[in-house]
């Protein structure tokens, strides 16, 4: 699973072994699921996980309550 923006969603729901992710029967937009088998090497892998970590180093700090 990784998290990305809405706006990418889609075109990266284009490519090979990923889907949208679901919880409770609702599909969340920003989340992608990804078959075991798309990224069952390190290579394979590698360009999910940066994906995700540039969408998680984008955001803005959470505010402290």
């Amino acid at each position: 699973m990784i998290h990305c923006s809405r706006e990418e969603t889609e075109a990266l729901l284009a490519k090979p072994g990923a889907g949208p992710f679901e919880m409770r029967g609702r599909e969340m937009k920003g989340w992608l699921r990804l078959d075991a088998e798309s990224v069952s090497t390190k290579r394979a892998l590698e360009p999910w996980a940066m994906q995700s970590v540039a969408f998680a180093r984008a955001l803005p700090p959470k505010e402290k309550k």
